[in-house]
């Protein structure tokens, strides 16, 4: 490796602070800086040595950038707020609202003993536990964090700690966003990616559950035919699946947009089900955390177009 590469390679990495395309920029402008001295036949070491240090020239790009070097800081803060929010608006319904409504009569006498306050604090606690460690201590906290609030989740079962599972994927979604925000960023597979998971459980329905799907295509038929309901679940259900899909196309393309449309239908999900309650509500509970997870991640990771 030549003494140009290396360098680029040590500048690289202590440019994790600022946003990828700016990182982008800073090392096109030493690689023509680099390809200029070739031209001049100026010793590369001379050069390499009057640029400074690694470090400080990401100092220097931090100061030149600094609006734009919190885009990591403010996608995991942004996440992970979300996680303590789902987790203290669950915690809340768990403790005020009925547990027969909220469980269904079959696991309401369990729930009844395990919805405490000082339990459903637990996951509270452990989605804000990352929030006061310095930003050097960041990745270990929030790793730590999601894995804590994870196994409080699978300890609480079906029972309480299930409800969490939300905050859990949004405390994971912050970790794996703020080491990739420091990185390389969210290329197209990732953008892709994440439209294919979100759009997966429309997918799996139509594949798995073709009698169903086929029984709402007959309501759908049923209710056209004698005038539109407003309270019916079925057109919100469609037009829930063609806002999904919309986002999700949106995403696959990097438009930031996508992402605030799909988190905003998540958070509706879940607020819904919580509110609803029966027995589907983890199932739809764990759906719109999905929605909102994939929603907000790609909007707060994905930086502004020019």
């Amino acid at each position: 490796m030549s003494t140009a590469d290396e360098y680029l390679r040590r500048v690289r990495r202590h440019l994790y602070a600022i946003a990828p395309n700016r990182r982008r920029e800073v090392l096109a402008d030493l690689r023509a800086h680099f390809a200029d001295a070739r031209e001049l036949g100026l010793p590369m070491d001379e050069v390499v040595a009057n640029l400074g240090s690694p470090d400080e020239v990401a100092e220097r790009a931090r100061l030149e950038f600094g609006g734009e070097s919190a885009l990591a800081d403010t996608a995991w803060r942004a996440l992970v707020w979300a996680a303590v929010s789902a987790a203290v608006v669950t915690a809340a319904v768990i403790l005020f609202l009925s547990p027969g409504d909220l469980f269904g009569p079959h696991v309401a006498p369990y729930a009844a003993t395990l919805s405490t306050p000082v339990i459903v604090a637990v996951p509270v606690l452990l989605a804000a536990a990352a929030l006061p460690f310095p930003l050097r201590m960041r990745t270990v906290a929030t790793a730590a964090a999601a894995v804590a609030l994870t196994f409080a989740c699978v300890i609480g079962g079906i029972e309480a700690g299930a409800f969490f599972a939300p905050s859990c994927l949004l405390l994971w979604a912050a970790l794996v966003t703020w080491v990739r925000l420091r990185g390389d960023g969210f290329g197209p597979f990732w953008h892709l990616g994440a439209a294919l998971l979100a759009i997966a459980p429309a997918v799996a329905i139509a594949v798995t559950w073709p009698a169903a799907l086929a029984g709402t295509l007959r309501r759908a038929a049923a209710e056209s035919a004698a005038g539109f309901d407003v309270f019916s679940p079925v057109p919100w259900t469609w037009a829930r699946l063609a806002v999904v899909t919309l986002s999700a196309a949106l995403i696959a393309f990097g438009i930031r947009f996508g992402g605030w449309m799909l988190g905003v239908v998540g958070g509706i999900v879940m607020v819904f089900a919580l509110v609803a309650g029966g027995p589907l509500t983890l199932g739809m509970l764990g759906l719109g955390g999905l929605w909102l997870t994939i929603g907000l991640a790609h909007a707060v990771a994905t930086p502004p177009r020019d």
